[in-house]
């Protein structure tokens, strides 16, 4: 009997550890200033570690007829004066649960350092960094430029 105590007793514990850990993970995936800067934040590290095809991925960028064009958009400022040397999130504006803007400040050494809004929404069940218009503007240092 006390096997059986014991046994019900296990199960019921991982039953309820498994709920709260699926419990906070599913808050977690839902709250759109985490997921806003985690697409971000992966954005910059996919870049860094040259996964470009997975960077394209996090952003509808309509400056690129093709993935293939955005790509190589990428590897080549990855490998010019425009790789991003220094990045942080300076702030997220959270409009609604779909949407949010991401201020965040970063540093090359072709501009120095420049802070850029970057619009977020969430696409089906993926978050992503989504251009709808870009604005075109002359890089100069510390001027703030914002997409849309």
């Amino acid at each position: 009997m006390n096997k059986r105590l014991v046994g019900l007793s296990a199960l019921a514990v991982a039953v309820l550890a498994g709920g709260l850990t699926f419990s906070n993970i599913s808050s977690a995936e839902e709250d759109p200033q985490k997921e806003a800067e985690r697409v971000v934040q992966n954005f910059v590290a996919l870049l860094a570690n040259e996964e470009y095809e997975k960077a394209a991925a996090l952003v509808d960028d309509p400056r690129f007829a093709t993935e293939e064009e955005q790509i190589q958009a990428y590897r080549e400022n990855e490998n010019s004066e425009e790789k991003i040397e220094g990045f942080k999130i300076v702030s997220v504006d959270v409009k609604n649960d779909k949407k949010a803007e991401v201020d965040v400040e970063f540093t090359t050494r072709a501009v120095g350092t420049q802070h850029v809004t970057l619009p977020i929404e969430k696409k089906g069940k993926q978050w992503k960094i989504v251009f709808k218009k870009v604005k075109e503007f002359k890089y100069s240092k510390s001027k703030k430029s914002d997409f849309q």
